[in-house]
């Protein structure tokens, strides 16, 4: 484990060294996530089926909700909206002035592609930044 101390003793280090020892604890995480993952797997099975069957009974008693004697099962809901016609919801918050259903946001890709091409004139109201970090690429 790399602490604090180490860092000063990390920095003279040479980059081969660093790298190998990057690799490798990069690798063990990978091994123990993945160990880990096999573990739970069966769990979230065994929790999801549960779900399932809890909700089933609030169904078919009618109920929003009902207390034991070891935690109180609830409906909690999930809201999800995906655009499949993009002109046509445009359109709609256009003529509905409802400009707000949609959210304010840029495409990355496009903002990045747009300033390599125009590195003069950067679009305006949009702050971008790059920042950097190592990474390693095992051979």
């Amino acid at each position: 484990m790399v602490t604090h101390v180490d860092i000063n003793r990390l920095a003279t280090a040479r980059m081969d060294d660093l790298t190998e020892r990057y690799v490798a604890i990069r690798a063990k995480k990978k091994a123990l996530e993945a160990e880990l993952a096999a573990k739970l797997e069966p769990l979230e099975a065994g929790l999801d089926a549960l779900a399932t069957a809890m909700l089933t009974k609030l169904h078919q008693e009618g109920a929003k909700s009902q207390a034991t004697p070891h935690g109180t099962v609830y409906i909690a809901t999930t809201s999800t909206a995906k655009i499949v016609d993009f002109e046509a919801m445009w359109q709609f918050a256009k003529e509905n002035d409802v400009p707000e259903i949609l959210q304010k946001r840029v495409s990355l890709s496009e903002l990045e592609a747009y300033n390599e091409s125009h590195p003069d004139a950067p679009v305006p109201g949009v702050v971008s930044e790059k920042i950097q970090s190592a990474r390693v690429r095992a051979k």
